[in-house]
C-alpha cells in the first residue's frame, strides 16, 4: 500500500497525527483509510486482482480484509462476476460507495478538529520562550 502524505498542522517544528478507524464491539477492524483505499482501487480498476496489483498487495490480503469487513457488517461491499466474454470483475455495492464518502467526511472532520485543538495546545505549551518549567 502506498503511504500518503497527509496535510498536517505544524507549529514550531511539532506536528500531530491522528489515525481514525471504526471497530466492531469485539475490537475488530471494520473501516479505515486503508480499507477505503482498497475499495477505491477496486472501483477504479473494476477488479480485485488489479486493485491488489495497483496497491502492491496480494489478492488474498485485500480479499480477506474486505471480506472480514463484510462479515462484521453483515452486508456486501463487493459483487464479483467470473469469466465470460467480458472476463469478469468486481464492482462495489451502493453501500460501499456511500461508506467511502461518509468515512472520508468523518476522517476529515476529525482531522480538522484535531488541528484546531493542536494549534490551541501549541500556543500555550510549545511556543519559544526563555523560561522553562521545572521537570519533576
Amino acid at each position: 500500500m502506498k503511504k500518503r502524505k497527509d496535510k498536517r498542522t505544524s507549529r514550531d517544528g511539532f506536528s500531530m497525527r491522528v489515525k481514525v478507524w471504526i471497530e466492531d464491539r469485539n475490537g475488530d477492524m471494520v473501516m479505515s483509510m486503508g480499507r477505503v483505499a482498497m475499495l477505491e482501487a477496486i472501483e477504479r480498476t473494476g477488479s480485485l486482482n488489479r486493485a491488489a496489483q495497483e496497491m502492491n498487495m496480494s489478492y488474498r490480503a485485500i480479499w480477506l480484509r474486505l471480506r472480514s469487513t463484510e462479515d462484521r457488517l453483515g452486508k456486501k461491499l463487493m459483487v464479483s462476476t467470473t469469466g465470460g466474454s467480458e472476463g469478469g470483475g468486481t464492482e462495489l455495492t451502493p453501500l460501499a460507495r456511500a461508506m467511502i464518502i461518509k468515512f472520508r467526511e468523518l476522517n476529515s472532520d476529525i482531522a480538522e478538529a484535531a488541528d484546531s485543538r493542536f494549534i490551541a495546545y501549541s500556543e500555550e505549551f510549545l511556543e519559544d520562550d526563555d523560561t522553562e518549567p521545572p521537570l519533576e
